[in-house]
């Protein structure tokens, strides 16, 4: 029974990361598209944000398992986060030099490193906060 809890949990969470993907992505398709034209969005393209989505949501559960060390854990949702963005949304769309993907992969990267330490600091903050009351 905890097996088809966890494969919801896991099916849900990538639900919910692929419509968060899709809609970003969708917004910045309308942004940075010209007056006059319709911005396409390639099918095949759309359909690998969910895989990445489900990616996504094993990182998050892995986050939770507490019978792994810390830095494991971190690590490991390190490396499928950025393996998922890289894998599923940039390498499919991607017609350019292998020095162009390395810096992407940087810049998403310290991405991933200023949120990860933005959202460790506030939870850090409201731990302390809700400690005093």
């Amino acid at each position: 029974m905890k097996t088809w809890l966890n494969v919801k949990k896991w099916l849900s969470g990538g639900c919910v990361y692929f419509t968060l993907i899709a809609m970003l992505m969708i917004l910045l398709l309308a942004a940075t598209s010209t007056n006059g034209s319709q911005p396409n969005i390639n099918v095949s393209a759309f359909l690998l944000m969910f895989p990445c989505g489900l990616c996504f949501s094993a990182a998050g559960m892995l986050m939770e398992v507490k019978a792994i060390a810390r830095w494991i854990r971190i690590l490991s949702h390190y490396l499928i986060a950025i393996l998922a963005v890289f894998l599923f949304l940039i390498l499919p769309n991607f017609s350019g030099r292998g020095s162009t993907l390395m810096v992407i992969l940087i810049f998403f990267s310290a991405l991933y490193w200023m949120i990860f330490g933005l959202i460790t600091l506030v939870r850090n903050r409201v731990r302390k906060l809700l400690e005093e009351d």
